[in-house]
């Protein structure tokens, strides 16, 4: 927020940030809301949150706009959440639609046994990956503790399986690339936002990976891009050579770009307060054709009433043991589904 006051704030307007760590306990993070909202008075709320589905009634009773989820099933269920990006109801299609443009047809997935989340997508992907002409040919649970996964490798290579995904943290994508390239098996990598390790850019496994991002990629460095790293280069310059830098920064940046849309849109006179309802006012008038500047692979906007429904996802790979923005900078769309529609369910036609 420095670099946007001390550029004019929105709209001429200075702006406030509260922030809170809800320690992934939704006691937590229901009391950290109340305080934003009773005590604070905020006027959106961005959501970093793996607990929102604890607090969002909350936020909705008392007419705040939740700014951000895309990776939350809130993000395309609830009309009062605003996402900046693809919609998680099309998380699988965002990976097999760039899968399926790389030329690939058959697929192995590995999954974590540690969630029972983990075993229901895999199975979902198999469903959603017909789409695009993706045969899933080989399924196995896989440990986050496992010394190996060696034996997992051996079996999907005897599919014959081109690509590979693995749903697990990053550090077990890399572990399991590695242990099927020992084994002799190296298919593509197909991945996503969540799943990105550092390492993977110089990991020779990695030379022909398909990762779906949100968001633009946090590597690039154009007009999309610009403010936020001259943001970063003024008031956090240590935040870019981080381990942890990536595609979460773009995606916090995007929800921020939002909610200064949103304000600009609703153009609250400079006396006036801006409250919860001119940014809602704002987010249901955002300009035509608004991608954020860029950062959004598809225009964003939202209807009362009526989830956000974003299918469109920018790509990255790597070249030259380095990250970059892939299938020649320009978005894949998945089909279209009716707003509000969980992964898998029927496509609109026509």
């Amino acid at each position: 927020m420095s670099w946007v006051n001390a550029h004019g704030g929105i709209a001429g307007h200075p702006v406030t940030l509260f922030y809170a760590d809800d320690q992934t306990n939704p006691a937590v993070a229901t009391s950290d809301i109340a305080r934003f909202i009773q005590s604070d008075h905020v006027a959106a709320i961005i959501d970093n949150s793996q607990e929102d589905s604890a607090w969002i009634s909350a936020a909705v009773s008392a007419g705040v706009p939740v700014i951000g989820g895309v990776n939350s099933v809130l993000g395309y269920t609830n009309p009062d959440v605003f996402p900046s990006g693809s919609t998680l109801n099309y998380g699988i299609a965002g990976e097999d639609a760039g899968a399926a443009k790389a030329g690939i047809k058959t697929e192995a997935i590995f999954y974590c046994v540690e969630a029972a989340s983990c075993k229901q997508i895999t199975d979902l992907a198999g469903k959603v990956g017909q789409q695009f002409g993706i045969k899933v040919v080989y399924t196995s649970g896989i440990s986050f503790t496992a010394p190996t996964y060696a034996a997992q490798c051996v079996a999907a290579k005897a599919t014959g399986a081109q690509s590979l995904e693995t749903a697990d943290a990053n550090i077990v994508v890399e572990k399991a690339a590695d242990n099927c390239a020992t084994q002799g098996w190296s298919p593509v990598e197909v991945t996503a936002t969540s799943e990105i390790g550092s390492g993977m850019a110089t990991d020779p496994t990695f030379k022909t990976m398909v990762a779906s991002m949100n968001n633009i990629p946090w590597v690039v460095h154009n007009a999309a891009t610009m403010v936020m790293y001259a943001a970063l280069d003024a008031y956090q310059p240590s935040v870019e050579t981080s381990p942890n830098f990536g595609e979460q920064v773009v995606l916090e940046w995007a929800n921020l770009v939002l909610l200064q849309d949103a304000i600009t849109a609703a153009a609250p006179a400079k006396s006036a307060k801006v409250t919860a309802a001119v940014v809602k006012k704002g987010l249901y008038h955002l300009p035509a054709g608004d991608n954020l500047g860029g950062l959004a692979a598809q225009p964003i906007h939202f209807t009362k009433g009526v989830p956000a429904n974003f299918n469109c996802w920018y790509y990255m790979g790597t070249k030259n043991g380095k990250f970059v923005w892939s299938n020649d900078h320009k978005p894949i769309c998945a089909p279209l589904m009716k707003p509000g529609t969980a992964e898998g369910g029927p496509v609109l036609k026509g």
